[in-house]
């Protein structure tokens, strides 16, 4: 039997980093790749801390349950939404995201912060995709057109606005920034829709994060970079 690949120290260092961002409720979640659980690791800062895993899409979510309630929670409010989700088709469109039910089970499943639970239904593509977009808490999200079928690349040669967010140290070097997230919008949804231009994108970021983290770590800041730029595919 082949011997498993040990990830390098800079993969163990980012992965340790994004976990924890969970675990100190500074995101809601973070998607891993694969992951053996072997027992509840009694560990007080993980006590709020659940794996999630959708076998339709082979998914699993470190999951912080506080956050969740509270995303879940705004769902179901009069405000509007944090996920903006656009439907890819020619041009570039809004659409919504009436994913309330599937967050409720969600909800549900990890009311006692189990170590781990597995999705209780059939998710789609067209419903697993916004799902993981509001876990991650994308303030921007892309859902396929029906009928796009395997298809996994889009908006070849559109404008793009695309956001890189980095968690900066007031230490000096490289391994003092850490990228929280990378998205990007349709350049012409942020012309039409004021709330996902470039400039109130990164106030909302700032709005929704900075608290988070200065609760946490007062010496470490949000810096985010938009450049605008056309690709030739760009994934979901």
């Amino acid at each position: 039997m082949p011997k498993a690949l040990r990830p390098s120290s800079i993969k163990l260092k980012q992965f340790s980093d994004d976990v924890l961002l969970v675990a100190l409720a500074i995101r809601t979640a973070y998607l891993v790749d694969a992951i053996q659980v072997a027992e509840n690791p009694d560990i007080p800062v993980f006590e709020d801390v659940t794996l999630w895993h959708d076998p339709s899409s082979s998914q699993t979510f470190f999951v912080n349950v506080s956050l969740l309630s509270k995303t879940y929670r705004d769902l179901q409010s009069s405000e509007p939404p944090w996920t903006a989700f656009i439907r890819l088709n020619e041009p570039p469109t809004l659409a919504p995201g009436n994913i309330v039910q599937v967050l409720a089970d969600i909800v549900t499943q990890t009311f006692n912060n189990p170590i781990s639970v597995i999705s209780s239904q059939e998710l789609t593509q067209d419903l697993m995709i916004p799902v993981a977009a509001i876990l991650l808490e994308y303030p921007v999200a892309y859902v396929p057109t029906s009928g796009a079928g395997d298809q996994t690349a889009f908006l070849s040669r559109e404008l793009l606005d695309v956001y890189e967010c980095l968690l900066m140290n007031a230490g000096i070097g490289t391994h003092n920034r850490h990228t929280l997230m990378k998205f990007s919008c349709p350049n012409v949804i942020g012309v039409e829709h004021t709330e996902l231009s470039p400039h109130r994108l990164i106030e909302r970021m700032k709005e929704r994060f900075v608290p988070r983290l200065q609760v946490v770590d007062s010496h470490t800041t949000l810096d985010i970079q938009v450049l605008a730029g056309k690709f030739d595919r760009v994934a979901l």
